[in-house]
């Protein structure tokens, strides 16, 4: 499969953008957890997650 230079530069833009967006999702939801951190053992079910 023959690339050419945009094809690359398009691709790296993808990935550029979906961890960015990775990025923003786990923020999301490390603050989602941190809100809900108050209820008796919920930070402990939720670890693995982080």
């Amino acid at each position: 499969m023959d690339f050419k230079l945009a094809d690359l530069i398009d691709l790296e833009a993808a990935r550029i953008a979906n961890a960015e967006f990775e990025r923003e999702e786990k923020e999301e939801l490390e603050k989602m957890l941190q809100a809900c951190n108050d209820l008796p053992g919920q930070s402990n079910l939720f670890d693995n997650l982080r």
